[in-house]
């Protein structure tokens, strides 16, 4: 899990491993990113990040509070959703609540009829 280091948040798997990537903590998703991403941050180090981030065709998005979104979000005037255990942006379709939604490969969610595998759906 989340462990701090001289004041740096980092993430290690169960084996004691530090660990890359986007990562569920107490206070929500955090980038546990690369070396040298911004600012000359160590390997493993939680980074400040915003905006959008794709990793390994994976969409996640941080505020401004450089957490990771989770269910509906607006971006662009364009409808997202964020898994809340992963952090992840859906694709393809999907159940939410009572209700299925397709979302393109960008993970917006689209509107009106969507053909998928020779099946329209609305």
């Amino acid at each position: 899990g989340e462990t701090i280091i001289d004041d740096k948040n980092y993430y290690f798997n169960q084996s004691g491993v530090l660990q890359t990537g986007v990562f569920s903590t107490e206070d929500g998703f955090k980038y546990f990113a690369p070396a040298n991403t911004l600012d000359e941050n160590l390997e493993g180090e939680a980074i400040d990040f915003t905006g959008k981030l794709i990793i390994d065709e994976n969409i996640y998005y941080f505020d401004d509070n450089y957490r990771g979104a989770v269910e509906w979000k607006e971006l662009d005037g364009e409808m997202h959703y964020f898994s809340p255990e992963t952090g992840k942006a859906f694709k393809g379709l999907n159940q939410i609540g009572d209700y299925k939604y397709y979302f393109n490969s960008d993970g917006v969610m689209q509107k009106g009829f969507v053909s998928i595998n020779d099946n329209n759906h609305y």
